[in-house]
């Protein structure tokens, strides 16, 4: 292989650089599904999502907002929240309202849960807010 072949170079260099192309945009589709999943595992099962706020202006750090409205019991939804973030105990009650709070802390991942459960007429009114902080 001799340097003196632009076109063989040009074509080596066209080559290499496609594969890494591929390789950034599979990196990062796949980061933005990772997201969307871990996103999503914050609503509950059957209910039906009635607004969604992302703040993404402070990365590091990133903070999601969701609000969902579930049929099913007070009880069955404010265990399944308790149990899949392990928030524990409610910190605060207030009439049919129940806000439940936790953080955990996995490598260099903070992340804070915040839950406020509501018992109304129409049914359970979720409000979910997720903050994520890298230290």
């Amino acid at each position: 292989m001799s340097d003196d072949n632009p076109a063989y170079n040009q074509k080596i260099l066209l080559g290499y650089g496609a594969i890494v192309s591929l390789f950034l945009f599979g990196l990062a589709l796949t980061a933005i599904l990772a997201l969307q999943q871990e996103r999503l595992a914050a609503r509950y099962p059957g209910s039906a999502p009635v607004s969604s706020h992302s703040n993404y202006s402070q990365l590091p750090s990133f903070r999601w907002d969701d609000f969902y409205r579930a049929t099913d019991n007070f009880t069955a939804v404010y265990n399944w929240y308790s149990l899949t973030f392990d928030l524990g105990a409610e910190s605060r009650a207030l009439g049919k309202c129940i806000l439940l709070e936790g953080a955990t802390a996995r490598y260099i991942i903070k992340r804070h849960t915040s839950v406020l459960l509501c018992d109304t007429p129409n049914g359970q009114m979720i409000y979910v807010t997720r903050s994520t902080s890298f230290n």
